[in-house]
């Protein structure tokens, strides 16, 4: 039996303070690309790969919690080998998951994240905590 502890984390010092000690307690934080960029008021076409233009939909009305451009940064200042990447596509309005995993791996490369950084979020992190690796 696995027995997991959940924690909400939002963005910001609190959100980054609460992530800091859920990594240091050992758990996997979880991040999923439409929660944090598609079920918002914000429409899609405010992702930009140009660092000039990331912030772009920060602090928009309708932002849940700040986008991608947040969610790297949290993963940086926490640490890749502490998170997981998934999906919630697949409901009415979205994409099929593959297609949302396909964007969100994406757009972690487009925010420097190295090859390796995004198959250990994907692949390793989600194996080890499925007792797989």
């Amino acid at each position: 039996m696995i027995q997991t502890d959940i924690a909400v984390i939002s963005g910001g010092p609190a959100g980054l303070s609460a992530a800091l000690a859920a990594a240091s307690s050992g758990a996997y934080l979880e991040r999923t690309l439409a929660a944090h960029t598609h079920t918002t008021t914000i429409p899609k076409t405010h992702y930009y790969v140009e660092p000039e233009w990331r912030a772009l939909d920060e602090g928009l009305p309708g932002a849940v919690s700040g986008g991608l451009k947040m969610i790297g940064e949290q993963i940086q200042q926490v640490g890749p080998k502490h998170f997981i990447l998934s999906t919630d596509f697949g409901v009415y309005t979205l994409s099929p998951p593959v297609e949302g995993m396909r964007e969100f791996i994406a757009s972690m490369l487009d925010l420097e994240f190295s090859e390796e950084e995004v198959r250990m979020m994907t692949r390793i992190n989600p194996g080890k905590l499925l007792d797989l690796e």
